[in-house]
């Protein structure tokens, strides 16, 4: 069974070379294993161009006759990876949503309803994972959301 874009080795790999990759170091084995995991849960919820390369596979890479799984969703699902290993918390990320403004001494906290950010709005908690996938999904204005358990 294929759960995951990629593995730890590939992860390890990807932040050998990144700056701050320090921070994906840090964190236990068994929790950068487990976000790994979880971050393919997150891209796969969302609705991509074109149809699966088999209609019988696993993930949602590859597509369109492709064979192997694009590097930007491999870099993506990194990404992810990292953010949820480092703890942030997508249910608190979701309330952000419209939030305008902040104050602290008043306690007081402004929405505007109108404006969406569709990556919040998506489940992704890395603008630079939003960045990779973005151009691979379909009707790149809207975003289908699916919950996962």
């Amino acid at each position: 069974m294929i759960n995951s874009y990629v593995d730890i080795t590939y992860a390890n790999e990807y932040f050998t070379g990144r700056l701050f990759g320090a921070d994906w170091f840090s964190q236990p084995v068994d929790q950068r294993e487990q976000a790994i995991t979880q971050s393919t849960l997150l891209i796969d919820a969302l609705n991509y161009q074109g149809c699966k390369t088999d209609p019988d596979q696993e993930l949602e890479f590859p597509r369109n006759g492709d064979t192997e799984v694009p590097k930007p969703i491999k870099e993506a699902s990194c990404e992810i990876a990292l953010a949820l290993a480092k703890g942030v918390d997508l249910e608190l990320q979701a309330e952000e949503i419209s939030i305008t403004s902040q104050r602290v001494s008043g306690f007081q906290t402004n929405y505007d309803t109108d404006k969406v950010n569709l990556r919040k709005v998506a489940g992704i908690p890395s603008q630079v994972a939003w960045l990779k996938i973005y151009p691979y999904l379909s009707n790149q204005g809207e975003v289908k959301v699916s919950r996962i358990n």
